[in-house]
């Protein structure tokens, strides 16, 4: 049983989490994905 899961169980009120990540590498997104995604928020847009 995880953590959480017992301090759930046991009735506990509340919790504290800390998540540590490392940097990460995004890479670009490809023009045409991108003129996709701007057409439709504009043709969302009122």
């Amino acid at each position: 049983m995880g953590l959480i899961d017992v301090v759930a169980t046991e009735g506990g009120e509340q919790f504290y989490v800390e998540v540590v990540t490392k940097h990460g590498h995004r890479t670009a997104r490809p023009q045409e994905a991108a003129g996709e995604i701007d057409q439709t928020n504009e043709e969302g847009a009122e």
